[in-house]
Formats: C-alpha cells, sequence, structure tokens
C-alpha cells in the first residue's frame, strides 16, 4: 500500500526500496485500508461508446508510446486499490495516490465517468503549489499565475513546476515547448519565465515541489476520508478530485477547509455555495470524528 522509490537513476528507473514501518505509516495504511474497501464497495465505471472507448484507448496509447511504435493500450476498470508513493528515499517527498483506473483516462472523458449512478464534476485546485509557496513566503497570490504573456499556460505551468521540482535549474525543455511557436529559445524562455517568478527564486532548483506534493496528497487523504466516513467516496487524480454532482459543494468547501488548516491561508475554487448551516453541520461532524481520533 506504500512504496518508497530511490532517487531516479541514470536510466531514469525510480527503484523500490525497503524501509521501517513506524507508527504513522502505519496510519497512512490503515487509512488507505480504508478508502480502498469504500472504493470497492461503491459502482464506478466509464460511460462512453465503442467509439469513444477506442478513442480513450488510442490516446493513452500514444501518451505511452515516447515517439516510438505504440503498444495496444488497456483500461482495466477492475484496477481500484489506490497506493501511497514516496520519491527520493523520503517520506517527506511526493505521498501522491495512485492504482485508480480512472488515473489514466484523458481529462476531456473524466466527465464521462459514473459514480453510483451519477455523473462526476471534477474539482481542482487553482495553482495549488505556488498558492501554497506565496503564502509560504508572505506574498499576494496572483490570479491568472500562469499567464505571463509568453507561452501557452500549459508551457508556463511546466516550466514553473520544473523548476522547484527539479534540483539545479539548468532544466531540459519542458515536454511541447517548440521554439517556433513560442518565438525564442529555451534558454531565453526559461530566462524569462525565471525574471517573471523572481519572488520564488529560493525554491528554484530545491527540489521544493515533492514536499509540496506530500502536502496536497496527505490533503487528499483527510478529503477522501471525510467521504468514506459517510458512505461516500471521491476519487483523487493528484491534487484534483472527481465526486458525484451531489457531493460537489461539500467537496469544494472540505477541499478550501483543508487546505486553510495545513498552510494557514486561502484558496479559491469555482463552486456551488453551502450554506452555513449545512457548514456547521460538516465542522460539527468533523470535529466528532477528531475527538475519538478517525479524522487525521
Amino acid at each position: 500500500m506504500i512504496q518508497l522509490r530511490a532517487r531516479k537513476s541514470r536510466d531514469g528507473f525510480k527503484r523500490r526500496i525497503p524501509f521501517q514501518w513506524d507508527e504513522e505509516l502505519q496510519r497512512q495504511a490503515d487509512n488507505l485500508s480504508t478508502i480502498n474497501a469504500q472504493v470497492q464497495q461503491i459502482p464506478i465505471r466509464l460511460d462512453v461508446s465503442d467509439s469513444q472507448w477506442e478513442a480513450i484507448l488510442d490516446h493513452i496509447s500514444r501518451k505511452h508510446s515516447d515517439g516510438e511504435e505504440a503498444e495496444e493500450a488497456t483500461l482495466d476498470q477492475t484496477q481500484r486499490s489506490l497506493y501511497r508513493v514516496y520519491n527520493n528515499a523520503s517520506f517527506e517527498q511526493g505521498g501522491r495516490f495512485y492504482g485508480g483506473w480512472w488515473q489514466a483516462v484523458p481529462k476531456r472523458w473524466r466527465p464521462y465517468i459514473n459514480i453510483a449512478g451519477s455523473k462526476v464534476v471534477e474539482l481542482d485546485y487553482a495553482a495549488m503549489h505556488p498558492t501554497a509557496l506565496s503564502h509560504r513566503l508572505g506574498i499576494p497570490v496572483r490570479g491568472r499565475f500562469y499567464e505571463i504573456g509568453i507561452g501557452n499556460k500549459p508551457i508556463v505551468k511546466a516550466t514553473f513546476n520544473a523548476l522547484i521540482n527539479a534540483r539545479g535549474t539548468s532544466i531540459k525543455p519542458v515536454d511541447g515547448f517548440d521554439e517556433e511557436s513560442i518565438g525564442m529559445t529555451w534558454s531565453d524562455f526559461l530566462k524569462a519565465v525565471k525574471s517573471h517568478y523572481q519572488p520564488y527564486r529560493p525554491y528554484f532548483g530545491t527540489g521544493y515541489g515533492l514536499r509540496l506534493q506530500k502536502l496536497d496528497s496527505d490533503i487528499a487523504e483527510t478529503v477522501m476520508l471525510h467521504f468514506v466516513r459517510t458512505g461516500r467516496v471521491v476519487l483523487p487524480v493528484h491534487d484534483s478530485f472527481l465526486c458525484a454532482q451531489a457531493d460537489e459543494a461539500e467537496l469544494a468547501w472540505v477541499m478550501e477547509e483543508e487546505f486553510r488548516i495545513r498552510t494557514g491561508g486561502t484558496i479559491n475554487l469555482r463552486r456551488k455555495r453551502l450554506s452555513q448551516v449545512q457548514i456547521n453541520e460538516i465542522r460539527a461532524r468533523r470535529a466528532l470524528d477528531r475527538s475519538i481520533g478517525l479524522h487525521p
């Protein structure tokens, strides 16, 4: 249920390494067992036509081909057991949840996932890691964080994340970077990104991004447990979640609340709003959970 992996080797492989269990890791494993047991009980399926199914498999196949001839892809909807993966031989880095078949479904097709007979909604933190860093640095959080006047949002986002995830600031071009479409060399583009995000330079090249993954994975654990304890599920896709439509407002509130508790700052999601009565009821239930040791 819990994996610890070494730093990436020269061949790009992160091998699993043994570790000593302690009370905290056992708590995480117990929580995973609770979450997985509930996920196994709830009907979760992908409602698509045969042609849509083929399009999804083709996308998955091309994504993992790395420019080589694509192998036939599969999507096994019996794969529901989640596990956590820690990186760089440290339980303070990574910890995200993997193993659910829905995580392989391309974003455009996720609305076709069905939880217990309901269509799903996907809620995602907007610029979660930069927002957490901004609170840590004591600087204002910019709206439209990845719009900087050059490049497109996915390329800028990937470059910023590479700068905080990598050790050292001489990073290779991110996937999708094209000099012709961007209008500058990778070296010039990287310099421009570093200049734009000058306040965040203390974290460039430090590998701190993996510590932020530990933050978002711990939030994910608590969010999932919140719903499991009332017989429901939300499905993690790294730092976003899929939920039944009826649970959208509650999920968004819990996501915002857990972020506030763990960082001391706010983060907003565009969402339906709970009434104050509903919020008070949820807070009372969570307080009871903590008082009897059910809440992490």
